[in-house]
């Protein structure tokens, strides 16, 4: 392929400042990742959970199926972050393994984080263990029990009746 974009490195800055009594506490995180060469940023309204006919949208999904609308390959997936922008209501976000995502042949691992107002979500070299029970010690370090392919899915709370703006921003390799 032919191609006028040189790869490029994305830097991740996380400052975290907080002073109590006169005593200043927090850091800075610094991330790089190299060979950054397609990005993907959007602002879209996520609706609000409606019972029985509005449920999660898709945002994502990492495969190795080739690309299309929404979807990257999940052997170039490098960085994914979810910033709720909403001033007043919550949006759930849900990562599923993609083993199956219907109805007939429903994903085998999800879990559900929820994203505060203004709150930011990161997912770097996403590989990640869910499932119904306790998860103990050798459960995670087993690999063959990780999934690395997944889907990300959000849904607004029922309060915030026009929704809520979710920013994505996705770097891939």
């Amino acid at each position: 392929m032919a191609t006028t974009v040189q790869d490029a490195t994305l830097t991740s800055v996380i400052t975290d400042s907080v002073t109590l009594n006169g005593t200043t506490y927090g850091g800075v995180t610094t991330s790089t990742l190299t060979n950054i060469d397609e990005v993907y940023q959007r602002i879209m309204t996520i609706p609000p959970y409606v019972d029985r006919t509005q449920d999660f949208v898709s945002l994502i999904a990492a495969t190795n199926a080739p690309n299309s609308a929404g979807d990257i390959d999940v052997t170039k997936f490098s960085y994914a972050r979810f910033t709720n922008l909403d001033d007043n209501y919550p949006v759930y976000l849900r990562v599923t393994n993609n083993d199956g995502v219907c109805d007939t042949n429903p994903a085998s691992a999800t879990y559900v984080v929820l994203l505060n107002p203004g709150a930011s979500f990161l997912l770097q070299d996403h590989v990640f263990l869910a499932g119904a029970g306790t998860i103990e010690g050798r459960d995670a370090v087993n690999a063959n029990n990780h999934n690395r392919f997944f889907t990300v899915y959000a849904l607004a709370v029922p309060e915030a009746a026009d929704g809520c703006d979710l920013e994505m921003f996705v770097a891939t390799k």
